[in-house]
């Protein structure tokens, strides 16, 4: 993750034409708040672990992070840029995509040390092994590698192929695709999990997030098109 996050902020800063500086710490400074909202949502749904251990709470490095908490820090630590810097929230959106893509693709190869749950076993050739709650590995569904990798290479995409940004050329547009594309991928790796976790409705908590996410994503694209005319 760490790894990650550097490579995105370089490829912002090399994206950038100007203010490079102030985007390499905006960049920073929204990583910060994706880390804390990270943190707090596994905290406060594996509570019963630091209940007796306060001190471990800070301590990210022994890991515990969670992927919808990260979203919504993100977003918050987005808008406390934007405000601060008095720069467009729609353009920050855009401008940070890489940093989104190297993200996406650092969760999905994360999820390969069973961090973020497992999906059903199999034989397949394209099965990877996942180690589970218990300490056992076993060669399951790919889910959350195959998302991250799918989505940060369309978030990419998004960032710097030209006749991409040519069709959404508007600010804010590829950054709504982005967010969308995220929330998909990920929404449908979350639904596909067989590992423990809480459910509401017969989905777990995070497939409703996501869900959520998607559709705050097509609001912000459809709100776009409203104020373009």
């Amino acid at each position: 993750m760490t790894l990650g996050s550097l490579i995105g902020l370089v490829f912002v800063t090399w994206s950038v034409s100007e203010k490079k500086r102030f985007y390499f710490n905006g960049g920073a400074a929204v990583l910060f708040f994706i880390l804390l909202g990270a943190r707090v949502d596994y905290v406060l749904f594996q509570r019963g672990l630091y209940l007796t251990g306060l001190l471990k709470i800070p301590q990210v490095w022994l890991g515990g992070l969670g992927s919808v908490g990260g979203v919504l820090g993100g977003g918050i630590g987005l808008i406390i840029v934007s405000l601060v810097g008095k720069r467009s929230f729609h353009k920050l959106l855009d401008v940070y995509l890489p940093l989104w893509g190297t993200l996406a693709a650092s969760l999905g190869l994360a999820s390969i040390f069973g961090e973020m749950g497992y999906g059903p076993e199999s034989n397949a050739w394209w099965a990877v092994p996942v180690q589970d709650e218990f300490g056992v590995f076993a060669s399951r569904w790919p889910l959350h590698l195959a998302g991250g990798l799918i989505a940060g290479s369309a978030l990419f995409a998004l960032a710097f192929l030209p006749q991409v940004r040519d069709v959404l050329s508007p600010l804010g547009r590829r950054g709504s695709v982005g967010l969308l594309i995220f929330a998909v991928m990920f929404g449908a790796a979350s639904a596909l999990r067989v590992d423990p976790g809480l459910f509401v409705w017969g989905l777990r908590w995070q497939t409703w997030a996501f869900i959520f996410m998607a559709l705050v994503a097509l609001i912000l694209f459809i709100l776009q098109e409203v104020w373009k005319r």
